[in-house]
This record gives structure tokens, C-alpha cells and sequence, in this order.
């Protein structure tokens, strides 16, 4: 087992100072271990701003540390890649919006990577790019365009590929090898991609937006492609979470918390909307789709910002509800709530309280495919809004079927 290294603190630095003092006096010190006991009733007497000084002296030498650990070559591939992005500094550029015009006007990108697997940080080839998506928006006009591409990642380092055969059967599920949709034209990707960001600016290139939990495969994989290219990216990543922070700061003039902008960015009630995945994933009903997450980062910023900043939500904003039972009456929770439904006595209030269950059901009772909501009512599952598949669907379409899990 390994000595752990000693902290050094405050008292780190006030034993030191006192060490020659304590000799002087004529006490036998040979190191920290023995001035100690001798200087821990001393420094307990100190007052807050006495101590101070040494707090300082304990802050420039952690400092001076994390600084020096992070640019030795030899411990850099030992770090959090996450964390490595943000010790680089990558801030994101400055926003200066005169107007609430200038911020519904101004052009965002938001960029996606998927990667077959994510390999060891000791590992040459960190991630094996496989597909990549970039989505133009504005919260004026929602997606103007998108940029979509599946990508050839090469050759699969010797014993990684059932670790890449596992991780693609539970996301994407992109095939590793002969996929016909794959490009191994990495120049022609490059310079669509630049094309398509330039579109703009004839002047450099803008900013693109990713998760911060993203940055360093979306930053990795750009210079990868670069590479495949014989270029070096001109692209810089920022963060996300930022954005829309500084989008709220404008406005309201404070800004919320980390938490609750990573919460609203992390939503399931558009995995299944329609034109949101590729048509591949759409074709073989995928949930992970580098192109999903891109519009899905302007359909949380468009449903979130659009009563702040007064913009009128179009179909380019968020996609339309479906009147179906897929996402109308399709649950995401269940509760099997049968004997609370015969046990409650019936209440004459309730026929001015509506759930929004039952007041879908009937706005769209006129089609014959959905439930009515008083044959609704009758079933032992109330659905939920949410996501869902499988046999409560079938059952929801077909009355006469007793309810899965239960006998009739």
C-alpha cells in the first residue's frame, strides 16, 4: 500500500516559520512530527486574521502544484479527460448583446460526436469516431439546417472489439465493420463541415456548443477527423451549459444553477418525436443518434427560453405533438391504481377537475384507434404523459385484450 503524502495546510507553514524558534529555545527538533505537539497550543491561540497569512501561503502552493502537475507530459494521460478540457481554459467567447433582437438573431451551432467505444486514456486512439452531426439554430427561427454524417472509424485496436461490439449493442448500435452508410472520405466530411459553418462568417469560423460531459470527445474527434484530413481544426468547443446560463443572465439578469440547466438538458419526451433521429436510427427505432442530440439541445433551449424572450415556438422549435396513443397516451410511469379506483368514494367535484389523461382522450375520441376517456377510467393502469412501448400500446388500441399482467 502506498504512503499517502502529507497535506500542506495552513499548519504545514506555521510549523516551519516556528521550527527555529522551538531550537533557539532549546527544544530537540528534527522535523515536522516532533514540532507538532509543540506548536499546535500556539497556533490554536492565533487569531483568524493571524492565520490568514498562512491559509495564503498553503493556497499559492496548491495552486503552484495542480499548475505543474498538469502540464508534465507524464501525468497528463493519467488525468479525467473531462476535467483536462476545462484545466485548458477553454472559456467560452464573450456575448455582448445589445438587445433582445441581437440575442434571438444570433446564430448558435451545436455539435455531436458518437464513438464505437470509449478506449483507455493510456490508449493511443482514445475514441472511434462513427458518426457526427452539427444543427444551425437560432431562437428566432429554430434549425435553419443541419450537417449529418456517418464516419469510418478504420481499424479497431487489436483487443477492443468485443468492448466496441458491446458498447454499440447498447447505444447506437452502428455496425463496426462494412456498414454501407459509413464515409471513409475524411477530407470531403472536413471540409462540408467547415463549409457548413461558414456559412455565416466569411471571416474564421463560429463557436460550437456541446454538454460539458461531451467536450473532450467532440474536441478529440474534431482533431482526429482534421487529422484524416491533413488539416488542423480551426474549430473551437465550448460548453454548452454555459450558453444557456449567459442566455437566462441576459434576460433576468441572474443565473441559474449548474443542476438545473443540466436537468433541463437532460429529457427523454423527445427520443421518439418525429424528425429528430437520422433516418437510419429512425428506420431501426434507436434512441441514440448523434443527430437527436443536437436537436434535442434547441428543442430544450426553444421550450424553455421561448416565454422568456417572447419568440413564437414553430415546428423548426419544437416538433408537433402526434395525436396517437404513442405519445399521447403512451406512459413513461404506471400505476396500477385498481383498487384505490373502487375503494375512493365518487366526489360530484370531480366532473370540474380533468387530468390531462382524460382531457386528451377526449379531444381525440373522434378517432376510432384511441381510447375514450370513460373506457379509460375503467381500466385497472392509469397512463401517464411520458415514453413507452410494448404491450400496454397494443392493449390501449384494443380494449377487448385484458390488461398485460393481469386475468380476467
Amino acid at each position: 500500500m502506498s504512503r499517502k503524502k502529507p497535506t500542506r495546510n495552513p499548519f504545514y507553514f506555521f510549523m516551519l516559520e516556528k521550527i527555529p524558534e522551538l531550537r533557539r529555545q532549546g527544544f530537540e527538533v528534527k522535523g515536522l512530527k516532533d514540532a507538532a505537539p509543540l506548536c499546535s497550543s500556539a497556533w490554536t491561540s492565533l487569531t483568524a486574521l493571524e492565520k490568514e497569512k498562512f491559509a495564503k501561503m498553503a493556497h499559492e502552493w496548491k495552486a503552484e502544484k495542480d499548475d505543474k502537475t498538469f502540464n508534465d507530459p507524464s501525468n497528463r494521460q493519467l488525468q479525467n479527460p473531462i476535467f483536462s478540457v476545462i484545466a485548458k481554459g477553454t472559456n467560452n467567447p464573450p456575448m455582448s448583446w445589445s438587445s433582445d433582437e441581437g440575442v434571438c438573431g444570433e446564430v448558435f451551432h451545436f455539435v455531436s460526436f458518437l464513438s464505437l467505444a470509449d478506449l483507455p486514456p493510456n490508449s493511443e486512439q482514445r475514441f472511434l469516431p462513427c458518426e457526427m452531426a452539427c444543427v444551425k439554430y437560432s431562437l428566432k427561427n429554430g434549425i435553419i439546417s443541419e450537417f449529418h454524417y456517418f464516419i469510418d472509424p478504420g481499424i479497431i485496436p487489436c483487443g477492443f472489439r468485443y468492448h466496441c461490439q458491446v458498447s454499440s449493442d447498447a447505444t447506437h448500435k452502428i455496425p463496426l465493420s462494412n456498414f454501407e452508410l459509413a464515409s471513409s472520405s475524411y477530407s470531403e466530411i472536413f471540409q462540408q463541415f467547415c463549409a457548413f459553418l461558414r456559412q455565416e462568417r466569411s471571416c474564421g469560423f463560429p463557436p460550437v456548443y456541446c454538454k460539458l460531459a461531451e467536450c473532450f470527445r467532440v474536441n478529440w474527434c474534431l482533431n482526429w477527423l482534421a487529422r484524416k484530413a491533413g488539416r488542423s481544426t480551426p474549430v473551437n468547443v465550448f460548453e454548452l451549459e454555459e450558453l444557456i446560463e449567459k442566455l437566462y443572465e441576459h434576460k433576468l439578469k441572474e443565473k441559474p444553477s449548474k443542476a438545473s440547466v443540466e436537468r433541463m438538458l437532460d429529457v427523454m419526451i423527445w427520443d421518439y418525436a418525429a424528425n429528430t433521429r437520422c433516418r437510419w436510427h429512425d428506420e431501426h427505432d434507436i434512441v441514440y443518434c448523434a443527430l437527436a442530440t443536437t436537436k434535442k439541445y434547441a428543442y430544450c433551449i426553444s421550450d424553455s427560453l421561448a416565454s422568456i424572450y417572447k419568440f413564437e415556438v414553430t415546428s423548426a422549435h419544437v416538433p408537433k405533438k402526434e395525436l396517437t396513443y404513442g405519445t399521447k397516451l403512451n406512459p413513461k410511469v404506471l400505476v396500477l391504481d385498481n383498487y384505490y379506483q373502487q375503494a375512493k368514494p365518487r366526489n360530484n367535484l370531480r366532473q370540474y377537475i380533468h387530468s390531462p389523461v382524460e382531457s386528451t382522450a377526449s379531444n381525440i375520441s373522434g378517432d376510432k384507434s384511441c381510447v375514450s376517456a370513460s373506457s379509460l377510467r375503467d381500466y385497472p393502469i392509469a397512463a401517464q404523459f411520458g415514453r413507452g412501448r410494448g404491450a400496454l400500446a397494443a392493449w390501449l388500441n384494443f380494449p377487448s385484450r385484458s390488461p398485460p399482467g393481469f386475468q380476467q
